[in-house]
C-alpha cells in the first residue's frame, strides 16, 4: 500500500518524501529549460524532488560559469591585442 506521504517524480520515477516535491511552477525558467533538454516531456504541472532540482541548478551554475569564464577569456585577449595595437604607451 502507498503511503500518502510520498510522491512520485516525474523525471525519474522514483519515489520521493512529500516533504522534497518541488513542483514545475515554482522552477525558474532558465532550470526548467534545462530539465526539458533532457526529459521534453516534463509539463509545469508535474514535480520532481528537491535532490534532482539541485542537480540542474548545479547544471546551470557551471554552463553559466563555463559561458562567463569563455567571454572573459576573449575580452582579456582583446584588451592584450587592444594593448599590442597602442603604440602612445611606446616611450
Amino acid at each position: 500500500m502507498r503511503s500518502n506521504t510520498t510522491f512520485t517524480s516525474a523525471i525519474s520515477n522514483i519515489e520521493f518524501p512529500e516533504k522534497d516535491r518541488v513542483s514545475g511552477k515554482t522552477i525558474r525558467t532558465s532550470i526548467l529549460n534545462l530539465i526539458l533538454e533532457d526529459f521534453p516531456d516534463f509539463d509545469v504541472n508535474d514535480s520532481i524532488s528537491v535532490q534532482e532540482l539541485n542537480v540542474y541548478r548545479e547544471k546551470y551554475i557551471s554552463k553559466f560559469l563555463r559561458s562567463e569564464i569563455s567571454q572573459l577569456s576573449k575580452l582579456e585577449k582583446d584588451v592584450v591585442r587592444s594593448l599590442g595595437d597602442d603604440t602612445s604607451f611606446v616611450a
